[in-house]
């Protein structure tokens, strides 16, 4: 990232030949300079820099104000074409380093002279808010550095809604902080210190240098269980021909529901072996593996200069991207049309890159272990049942258990309750994708429904249905161990089989007559 230098000059006329040692002393990449009093009439060659670009905004009124920045040589720039309301002193300018993060496309720089009590403060704000947009709109992944003296303007509102950071800490008038420097990607930049004035401004420069990164990449590793219809066809001719016998034949319900398991689990991985995938932290929703490794093939037969091969890959690649663009559209955002207006601007800021990540740190945990920081989470979730005492059989009322035969479920029931199952939604402990359920419902239907009339029977629910995963959502923010809502992640078999329970209930526990101390 480049380093920066933001100061006061108070009249630059007389002081270029100190900034010019300040910016060469300091490798100063890009320096904005305010209130640099140039009138109209001076020419660019009467305010240049050897080495530097410039790019200015002359107060044409009255004496003083202005803003000027300088920009090195070797660094690609351009002024945006943005309108900017002729009674602001604003400068707006797009750099393109040689080398930038790859979360960041390019770098929109603003210079801003706010003078004391303007009567133009409003129209300041709503220009750099539009500007901002417009930027965005167009780039999405763009770099934004508003700097200069604000003086006393309030910019909250325009750091809250604009995703902004004002990073300048110490005062840089007196005991004000009014060179502010606002940017949205302030975790690429050193923080800001202080370095003594130009000649005898009242006012201490501000230099803002990049941070040099150990890793340009990070990495995250995924494992994933690709279903492709040749592997479906696999497995569909392995399930119709097996006989279940493992389970039919199993005496209890936790037997059956192990053997089920140990059976389905052994096909699964052998019809639909996982595979590990490398995800980048800022890859876009829509790239997918298959675009990740044809675009690795088009850079292979270009350097070996195959010419039709390349060719060949670049438009698949072309292909791919628009399709999965389509279908991360049909799938993510068409409906925010119709969503409420949280959701929708809660899924527009993960889309663009600006909601901040809030992070795993708890309150009152020691977040530097993840699995202590695991353990005291279980500990405080699991204490709200551990203050009741176990329920005893030997205090259940006279008339139970149940008189015989206990209810049964039947194969049909079973499958079409197996069919129901939402194919989007995820797969509990056990790993067992919904899509496999549903699509061979009809096979699964049968051992299913000896384990559930079998646990109906026994009056005991296997082992594995009762394990959950977990996930501990904060209500609030920054999140507190006591402010943590569990959602609990089933197997898809365990809530098939809640719900038939439920079916089965006999009509005389359902439907109890209320009792007159029950409230309403």
């Amino acid at each position: 990232m480049p380093k920066i230098l933001l100061t006061n000059a108070r009249s630059l006329t007389n002081k270029l030949d100190e900034l010019n040692i300040v910016l060469t002393s300091n490798k100063i990449d890009v320096s904005v300079v305010t209130e640099t009093w140039f009138s109209a009439d001076l020419p660019l060659e009467a305010s240049c820099i050897e080495g530097y670009s410039q790019i200015r905004k002359d107060r044409t009124e009255r004496r003083g104000g202005g803003v000027a920045i300088y920009i090195k040589n070797d660094i690609a720039s351009r002024p945006l074409d943005l309108v900017v309301p002729e009674e602001l002193e604003c400068a707006w300018v797009h750099l393109r380093p040689k080398r930038l993060p790859r979360e960041v496309s390019s770098l929109a720089l603003c210079a801003v002279y706010s003078p004391p009590a303007s009567p133009h403060e409003g129209v300041l704000l709503e220009h750099l808010s539009e500007s901002i947009d417009l930027l965005r709109n167009s780039h999405p992944d763009i770099g934004l550095v508003i700097l200069g003296d604000f003086n006393r303007l309030d910019i909250s509102d325009l750091c809250c809604f604009s995703s902004l950071q004002q990073v300048v800490e110490a005062p840089t008038r007196g005991e004000a902080v009014l060179d502010l420097i606002l940017t949205n990607v302030s975790s690429f930049y050193e923080s800001p210190v202080t370095a003594p004035p130009i000649g005898r401004s009242d006012h201490v420069c501000v230099i803002m240098p990049g941070k040099h990164r150990q890793t340009s990449n990070t990495v995250h590793k995924k494992v994933v269980r690709p279903m492709r219809d040749s592997d479906s066809r696999a497995f569909g001719s392995w399930i119709t021909t097996h006989s279940w016998d493992e389970v039919l034949l199993a005496t209890s319900a936790e037997s059956k529901c192990d053997a089920f398991y140990s059976t389905l689990k052994c096909a699964v991985d052998k019809y639909f072996p996982t595979k590990v995938v490398r995800l980048h932290c800022r890859d876009k929703p829509w790239v997918t593996p298959c675009i990740k490794a044809l675009i690795e093939k088009r850079q292979k037969a270009f350097h070996k200069g195959n010419t039709s091969a390349w060719k060949r890959y670049r438009n698949r690649v072309i292909r791919e991207i628009s399709t999965a663009k389509r279908n991360h559209y049909r799938d993510k955002v068409e409906h925010l049309k119709t969503a409420d207006p949280k959701e929708w601007y809660r899924n527009i800021k993960d889309m663009t890159g600006i909601r901040r990540d809030q992070g795993n740190q708890i309150l009152g945990v020691d977040n530097t272990n993840p699995k202590e920081a695991a353990n005291a989470i279980n500990t405080y979730l699991a204490a709200a049942s551990q203050q009741f005492p176990p329920l005893s059989l030997d205090e259940l009322p006279s008339f139970l258990p149940a008189c015989s035969p206990p209810p049964v479920v039947t194969v049909w029931d079973m499958y079409h309750q197996l069919r129901k199952v939402k194919v989007g939604k995820a797969a509990g402990v056990d790993n067992i994708s919904p899509r496999l359920v549903r699509e061979f419902a009809f096979e699964l239907s049968s051992p299913m429904t000896d384990i559930f009339n079998t646990s109906l029977a026994e009056g005991s629910v296997p082992s594995i249905w009762k394990k959950a995963n977990v996930v501990p959502v904060p209500k609030e923010n920054p999140p507190r161990l006591d402010k943590l809502r569990p959602i609990s992640l089933t197997s898809i078999f365990a809530k098939i089989c809640e719900g038939g329970q439920t079916s089965v209930t006999p009509v005389e526990c359902t439907n109890r007559p209320r009792q007159p101390s029950q409230l309403d």
